[in-house]
């Protein structure tokens, strides 16, 4: 799992590699309302599962649930988010940011694409994004 030190250097980096050779970016600052209280426990195990935890590990944690809200385990709330994004997606804790460079109109047309992609991934998830923020 990367640091938010290390995603945040990433992240940036790759912003400021398209400044330097003058691309036009979007940066879009997603933020998941009440992320670690929402997420639904079954689902949440199931992707823990695909990522290699054994059943012995899910069943205890779903056994005490109680310890759900020590644990807060930001990542695997959030790990396939990205399945199938075409632009760069920066994810960390309830934090993320959807970068593009926009030099045509079907760069533009993939940032919305993805967009309403997180957006199905939310609803499949139980999860909404803060439109607030």
């Amino acid at each position: 799992m990367a640091s938010l030190r290390g995603n945040l250097v990433a992240f940036y980096d790759g912003v400021t590699s398209l400044v330097d050779k003058g691309r036009p970016s979007d940066i879009i600052y997603l933020d998941l309302c009440k992320a670690f209280d929402t997420i639904h426990h079954y689902i949440l195990v199931c992707k823990l599962e695909r990522h290699g935890f054994d059943g012995w590990t899910t069943w205890w944690m779903v056994t005490l649930k109680e310890l759900w809200s020590m644990i807060r385990c930001p990542s695997s709330s959030h790990c396939d988010m990205d399945s199938g994004t075409e632009c760069t997606l920066s994810k960390f804790a309830k934090t993320t940011k959807l970068c593009h460079a926009i030099n045509m109109l079907e760069e533009r047309d993939a940032i919305q694409r993805d967009l309403d992609s997180l957006e199905r991934w939310a609803c499949v998830n139980f999860m909404k994004f803060n439109k607030a923020k």
